[in-house]
């Protein structure tokens, strides 16, 4: 063998060496690369089965749930894929944090094997078809931390198992069908920021426990029934920079904490009733853009003095200091707010007098009405009476009336047979004259002369025998 055949044979041996190594170190790499937890892809699987989704193949690549996007958690709320999960992985095991079912018309329950999730911190399950109670087994999620619902039917009672996600930063339950009231255990989620519950069906007074909520920043309650007064503790909220509580059915006045709200950007309430407010809380909120309150007891123009001191806020306002009437927006063109509406005493006044006025005017002539029906009444009744006296019974007095004309009738009847029958002789006779007539005519002149005389005198007196006739025939007695 040359030297140069052994060297070539020496490269290639390397080689394979180098070869075997670097697949070596490719399969100490495979077997080291963490897979999704078993029991969590079953679980997975099996929801998106019930659904009637897919996993998508940006992250669910060879059948590997926690893979390709799954592991980059920017993709999560890029909006780019969904469904879609977000996974966190240790050195053997990955484990489903974020679970995102957007607006894809699931319809159906929530799986009860959902709550075995329990790596979970964000589930979105917005805007589907979703039906039935809210489990709840939910409070095994208790390394949550955004958990929406929103715009579904789910239905019964809010679960008092929410209370045991502490570490809860957003929870939405707006648009369902859910009833009763909130419970009183969500007040131990104190890291609370952002609570949707607008339109969810729940209804009743605001928790105390609520008060803990320091953190809240949103709070969007609209349309709910919550009753009672709104909670003075709400001015303890200092983060808070949206509240929302419209079409609500409070009781009594905004609450003067509402002065410490300086933090406010966005302010709607309505719905007060029995109690007398005053915008003056709204003098420490530099930052308010949007406000929209119908306050039903009278504002003084003392108040909107008040508002006057705000210069980049209000301009305009001394212009209708005088009137207790709903600013108009062109009076608030030059204003820092976006967005204002203020309904003050006199019109809600004005408008209740209209109301009492056409309610009794209706109550005048409903009892007007109810006279005239009685009056009414009384003279059909009357009626009746003199009706029973003079023919009985209905029955009877139905058979007395056909009695009575058929007799009436009846007679009449046979009478003027008789009248055609007389009637009938007459003209045979007046024939049998006439033809006596000719042939008297005929024989002398005598009677010629007779025959001239009879025949001026008999249809006279033919005309009056008839007549008499017929008068007598149709002379029928007078009913009574």
């Amino acid at each position: 063998m040359s030297g140069s055949s052994v060297a070539r044979y020496l490269l290639v041996l390397g080689s394979f060496a180098i070869l075997e190594q670097l697949l070596r170190v490719a399969n100490a790499q495979n077997q080291s690369q963490p897979t999704t937890d078993p029991d969590e892809a079953r679980i997975l699987n099996s929801i998106f089965q019930q659904w009637r989704i897919s996993a998508n193949a940006q992250w669910n690549i060879s059948g590997e749930l926690c893979s390709g996007v799954a592991l980059d958690s920017t993709a999560f709320d890029s909006g780019t894929y969904n469904p879609i999960i977000t996974c966190q992985c240790d050195n053997s095991t990955c484990h489903i944090t974020q679970l995102k079912v957007y607006a894809l018309s699931v319809v159906g329950v929530i799986p009860d094997a959902l709550w075995n999730l329990t790596h979970l911190t964000n589930l979105d399950l917005r805007q589907n078809h979703l039906i039935g109670p809210l489990s709840a087994s939910i409070g095994n999620l208790t390394q949550m931390q955004y958990l929406s619902v929103g715009i579904n039917a789910l239905s019964g009672k809010v679960p008092k198992e929410l209370g045991l996600l502490t570490d809860l930063r957003s929870l939405s339950i707006s648009s369902n069908n859910f009833s009763g009231p909130l419970p009183s255990e969500l007040g131990n989620c104190l890291r609370l920021e952002q609570f949707y519950i607008g339109s969810s069906g729940v209804s009743g007074d605001i928790p105390s426990t609520f008060a803990r909520l320091q953190n809240l920043a949103t709070l969007w309650a609209s349309d709910i029934e919550l009753t009672g007064r709104i909670p003075d503790f709400i001015g303890n909220w200092s983060k808070l920079t949206t509240l929302r509580f419209q079409g609500n059915s409070f009781d009594g006045p905004i609450p003067p904490t509402f002065a410490s709200l300086t933090s406010m950007e966005e302010l709607r309430i309505n719905g007060l009733s029995n109690g007398s407010s005053t915008l003056e809380f709204i003098k420490n909120m530099k930052s308010l853009s949007i406000l929209a309150i119908e306050v039903i007891r009278r504002l003084t123009s003392e108040k909107y003095h008040l508002m006057h001191e705000r210069d980049n806020l209000w301009t305009e306002v001394s212009k209708f200091s005088k009137r207790d009437n709903c600013i108009p927006e062109s009076a608030i063109i030059a204003l820092e707010l976006k967005s204002i509406v203020l309904c003050l005493q006199d019109q809600i006044h004005s408008l209740e007098k209209k109301l009492l006025a056409m309610e009794k005017n209706l109550e005048d002539e409903f009892v007007s009405s109810m006279n005239k029906m009685l009056v009414m009444g009384g003279k059909i009744e009357s009626l009746e009476k003199d009706m029973q006296n003079n023919f009985g019974s209905t029955d009877e007095k139905m058979v007395s009336m056909f009695k009575f004309f058929g007799d009436k009738f009846g007679g009449m009847e046979q009478k003027m047979l008789d009248t055609d029958k007389h009637l009938e002789a007459i003209d045979s006779l007046d024939k049998k004259i006439d033809a006596l007539m000719t042939k008297v005519y005929n024989k002398k002149a005598f009677g010629k002369l007779f025959v001239i005389v009879v025949s001026c005198v008999l249809p006279i007196l033919f005309a009056m025998i008839k007549f008499v006739i017929r008068n007598q025939g149709l002379n029928l007695p007078a009913i009574e």
